[in-house]
């Protein structure tokens, strides 16, 4: 079909190809763009009862809206072929990437909870996806994943099963009771299946292999699992039991949703004494540096807004980066060192277990204006107030990524040794961030040092510190999260600092722990960038609650 027309799709080259259809890469002259066509076998076409069911099911697929879906722009039918329209990604898939090697434990908790979200997310909607597997999940180079062939296994399915012939599906991923048959699957079948998939993604293989489907089939109703320990001995055994968990045989004996299986995964990890190869990472502080001869115009400038306005306009000259955020602050104290010598993990539950049942020294649920951060707005449109029970910034579009927006700050949140906790929500937008800065630091000639936490739309987390000249990451890599983009539930960020030592966590997943001291003591800031052009990105903050901590 190479360079053929199928639907007003002009189709370049054949990208993939599996039992229920084939895929190609188009050229939608229209829209001007690539995308990708999933063309199903011209024979089930020749049905009318099948294209009524295709119709109806592709409906719906078209409907699934997430961070972690891929898009489904259209469906049709030509010379007796139907296809769906899907967004074109040119990414490689996670069975791709578990050919290399399995996954470190850190990435396949975020690949697990962004399929998890996924799949919750269809689930409420009535749809179940019945073909979960590697080979279904796309990567991008920032290990951020997308979920396609939703409902195809149904389509298929329905059709096979009027005419006698066999079941369809992938029998490595097949929870037991789609094996047996049953017409009245339930969301515990794809359960079922990420869980054959996080087996996979922690010991390199599927649990039951053999030399036919049949031989799979069986082991899946009859065989005990293989326990993922025998295959990676230095694994968690609180993982261990989760995976167990999540491939019960019975569909009651599993978790009530995937997110409560990602949930109980990320809580494994953080429960282990081995906090599962998250990275630690320690990072002297750079010689400091005098900023450039640009650097007071523009201080000056920002800290007249800030007097005016309230608002903290940040400015910085690293492309996308999150800049450097300025405040009026207090005075640092000597630069701290931590006097914890407790391993990682372990001082993130004696920290926790140490607020464990105490009120927090500093609590706004932004429903009181007079809480103390700013109101204000610019011409044009950005704002930043409370609203309806919360904090709100709606920030536009600035060139290059060169500033982004936030409140100002009550004179009495000073963070030194802290526990800090927020919700965090993108409400409306197509790209950007949220973002929390801590400790920031006014030292005399520099352009603040501080730390910060970036929450972006795709949901990835990055950590990183500014010296006063240079933004740096403190990971190589960024997070995967639980965020579910824009108009969905809020993030739940925690941050712990003790000394030196910083940890933060998401959702209640562990995800970072860093050492750095460069920046002791100083403000809080939250805000919203926006990316993407002729946009608005509007976010929300709630439920601020912060903890002092003794060293």
């Amino acid at each position: 079909m190479i360079g053929e027309t199928l639907g007003g799709f002009r189709i370049v080259e054949q990208v993939g190809v599996g039992g229920m259809a084939t895929v190609y890469k188009a050229y939608d002259a229209a829209m001007d763009r690539y995308v990708a066509l999933k063309v199903l076998p011209d024979r089930y076409a020749r049905d009318t009862e099948f294209r009524q069911r295709f119709e109806r099911e592709a409906k719906a697929i078209s409907h699934l809206e997430h961070p972690h879906i891929l898009p489904v722009h259209s469906y049709g039918e030509d010379r007796g072929y139907t296809f769906l329209v899907m967004r074109y990604l040119p990414s490689g898939t996670l069975k791709e990437r578990l050919e290399q090697d399995r996954l470190p434990l850190p990435l396949a908790a975020s690949v697990l909870r962004q399929v998890a979200d996924a799949l919750d997310y269809a689930h409420e909607r009535g749809v179940l996806h019945r073909d979960i597997k590697p080979s279904n999940m796309l990567m991008d180079d920032r290990d951020n994943v997308y979920l396609m062939d939703f409902g195809i296994a149904k389509i298929i399915e329905d059709s096979v099963n009027l005419t006698g012939e066999k079941l369809l599906g992938t029998p490595a991923y097949m929870s037991p009771e789609q094996c047996q048959g049953s017409q009245e699957l339930t969301p515990a079948c794809d359960e079922y299946s990420l869980g054959i998939v996080l087996y996979e993604m922690l010991t390199g293989s599927a649990p039951f292999q053999a030399d036919t489907p049949v031989a799979i089939v069986y082991k899946h109703l009859y065989d005990p699992l293989p326990l993922p320990r025998q295959f990676r001995p230095n694994l968690p055994e609180a993982v261990e039991t989760v995976v167990l968990k999540a491939l019960s045989k019975d569909p009651a004996s599993r978790y009530p949703s995937c997110t409560a299986l990602a949930d109980a995964f990320a809580a494994a990890l953080r429960s282990s004494d081995d906090v599962t190869q998250s990275p630690t990472i320690d990072i002297a502080p750079p010689a400091r540096r005098k900023p450039k001869s640009a650097l007071p115009i523009i201080l000056a400038l920002v800290a007249a807004l800030v007097i005016v306005g309230g608002l903290l306009l940040a400015l910085t000259g690293t492309g996308r980066s999150l800049v450097s955020a300025l405040f009026a602050g207090s005075k640092p104290t000597e630069e701290s060192t931590s006097t914890e010598t407790l391993p990682t993990g372990e001082w993130v539950d004696a920290v926790q277990a140490s607020i464990e049942g105490r009120e927090p020294d500093y609590v706004d649920t932004f429903d009181d204006p007079g809480s103390g951060w700013g109101e204000g707005s610019f011409p044009g449109g950005d704002w930043w107030d409370y609203q309806d029970g919360e904090y709100r910034v709606r920030a536009s579009y600035r060139p290059q990524g060169e500033c982004c927006i936030g409140p100002g700050y009550p004179e009495s949140v000073l963070l030194t040794d802290f526990v800090l906790e927020i919700d965090t929500t993108l409400l409306e937008g197509e790209e950007g961030s949220i973002f929390v800065i801590i400790r920031f630091d006014d030292r005399e000639g520099d352009q603040d040092p501080h730390y910060g936490v970036i929450l972006n739309s795709d949901g990835l987390l990055s950590f990183y510190k500014n010296d006063g000249v240079n933004h740096q990451p403190l990971a190589d890599d960024q997070f995967v999260t639980a965020s579910r983009g824009f108009g969905g539930a809020a993030n739940h960020l925690t941050i712990i600092a003790q000394g030196d030592r910083f940890a933060f966590l998401v959702n209640g997943g562990h995800i970072l722990e860093v050492t750095d001291d460069l920046v002791g003591q100083g403000r809080l800031m939250f805000g919203a960038e926006n990316l993407a052009p002729d946009t608005w990105l509007e976010a929300s903050f709630d439920n601020l609650r912060i903890w002092n901590l003794d060293r």
